[in-house]
């Protein structure tokens, strides 16, 4: 060690006078002074530690956290999990539940409920579970008759509402919904579809009128044709109206929101290809349709933003099959004002999605999942401002952002832990990834110049984002 401290200050003197007070720091101990951040995060992008993991909904909670759920290989079979993490990105809560895929969660007045399946005997059930605001499961239902939650939501009048999935006679799937009361009591179930058909249920949301509305997908494998629909019922379950867009065939209606004007936005894939838009009346009457033909990929979020204009979060295939998460803003004629991809800027990493999306009052969060830097998939969430942007990518101790590491990267961390100066990226100061800016982390960057010291922590070949739950930020 003695050795290498020697070499790392002769290093030092050989590129600058100016680093003279760092000789002398490196040639006795190491400090333990750290620098932290100046400010909380704005916008933020991490990914969290899970084995095949995959976000399917995200939302925000009432004291202005989030919430997600989907599942994630728990070390012997998938588990549904409920994650929260704060407004700046770090883990509160992470729980595991058994079942097999968690699909929708809601927050209640005693905490939360996620809905999916749980396999038994080679068979799906609708799984709905129960916990305290703590994450520990409180109670769980399991109904046996049908296959699959879907969506799950608190009602205006206090109850909760699943939509999901029921075989039919024929074993054809039909929508199913059950609504309990704040006691867990079913108060109906409703079976929806056409025995022999397949009539999928994606999506559902209460609309002003307390009514309900749900897409899905109506067809049959047999003859490899599907159309997208809508079904609206009221308070009681009961169909009001069904609408089957066959002008459109191969159209997957996936997700869906109310807009200000009592419309449903819906997005989805058309012909499994390109991302679409298409915006119905109260009365599932359609208004226009927009085709994004240059998006190749599949939208499964959308909501409509403050100015009235919608944001669409999905996958694009720039390169396929690999994938990046794309959001998409429009305004409220669903015409392009913008498009931003995420999380695929770098070797390291292939894929990521967008699964689920929430419009926030400074920007946007999506929840999805990605793959990077190890052969399986991570949990994906990624906070950004108004126009879709996350802090600067970098690559570990490249400190002043110039895609290269070298002296000058230790002289900043130097200078801004002892002198106070200004970092272009704290993230990427931080070269020992351990969330403090300190005298080690100009002693890590050393060393891997002078010495062929130890890989920093990714990123360290390409830039890619900081998958570290900590208070550092870049570029703000």
């Amino acid at each position: 060690m003695k050795k290498t401290l020697e070499n790392l200050v002769k290093g030092i003197k050989n590129f600058s006078r100016k680093l003279a007070f760092a000789g002398a720091l490196l040639g006795g101990a190491y400090s333990t002074q750290a620098y932290s951040a100046e400010a909380p995060k704005s916008t933020w992008e991490y990914s969290y530690q899970t084995e095949n993991g995959t976000i399917s909904e995200i939302k925000e909670a009432s004291d202005g956290s989030y919430i997600a759920t989907g599942s994630h290989n728990g070390g012997w079979k998938q588990q549904i999990y409920l994650l929260k993490v704060s407004k700046t990105g770090r883990t509160e809560l992470f729980e595991h539940y058994y079942g097999d895929q968690g699909n929708s969660l809601a927050e209640t007045a005693d905490g939360y409920v996620l809905t999916g399946s749980l396999n038994e005997n080679g068979k799906g059930n609708l799984l709905v579970v129960g916990t305290d605001f703590a994450g520990k499961e409180k109670w769980r239902k399991v109904y046996r008759e049908a296959s699959d939650g879907t969506k799950v939501i608190r009602t205006s009048d206090g109850n909760l509402l699943v939509f999901g999935q029921i075989p039919d006679s024929v074993s054809a799937l039909d929508a199913y919904l059950i609504k309990m009361d704040k006691d867990k009591n079913d108060i109906f179930k409703k079976i929806i579809g056409e025995k022999g058909w397949e009539d999928f249920c994606f999506d559902g949301i209460e609309t002003s009128d307390r009514g309900y509305v749900f897409s899905g997908a109506h067809g049959s494998f047999n003859l490899q044709k599907f159309q997208g629909n809508l079904t609206k019922t009221d308070s009681n379950g009961e169909v009001l109206w069904t609408r089957v867009y066959e002008e459109s065939p191969g159209i997957g209606h996936y997700f869906i929101s109310e807009t200000s004007d009592k419309g449903i936005i819906q997005a989805g894939t058309r012909n499994g290809e390109y991302i679409f838009l298409t915006k119905t009346d109260s009365n599932g009457d359609v208004q226009w349709s927009r085709d994004f033909n240059e998006l190749l990929g599949n939208a499964f979020s959308v909501k409509e933003t403050k100015d009235k204009g919608l944001a669409v979060s999905g996958i694009f295939y720039k390169n396929p099959p690999d994938g990046e998460a794309v959001l998409l803003r429009t305004d409220e004629q669903g015409t392009p004002l913008w498009v931003k991809t995420y999380g695929s800027k770098t070797k390291e990493t292939f894929w990521s999605s967008a699964n689920s999306l929430i419009v926030i009052n400074d920007g946007f969060v999506f929840g999805g999942n990605c793959y990077f830097g190890k052969p399986y998939q991570k949990l994906y969430i990624v906070k950004t401002d108004t126009d879709g942007d996350v802090p600067p990518h970098f690559k570990r101790g490249d400190a002043n952002l110039d895609e290269r590491l070298n002296i000058a990267d230790a002289i900043s961390v130097l200078g801004h832990i002892y002198n106070n100066k200004k970092i272009k990226c704290s993230d990427a100061a931080d070269a020992n990834d351990n969330g403090k800016i300190e005298t080690a982390d100009a002693i890590s960057i050393l060393s891997r110049i002078f010495n062929k010291g130890p890989w920093l922590p990714f990123p360290n070949i390409t830039p890619s984002f900081d998958p570290t739950e900590d208070d550092l930020t870049c570029g703000e």
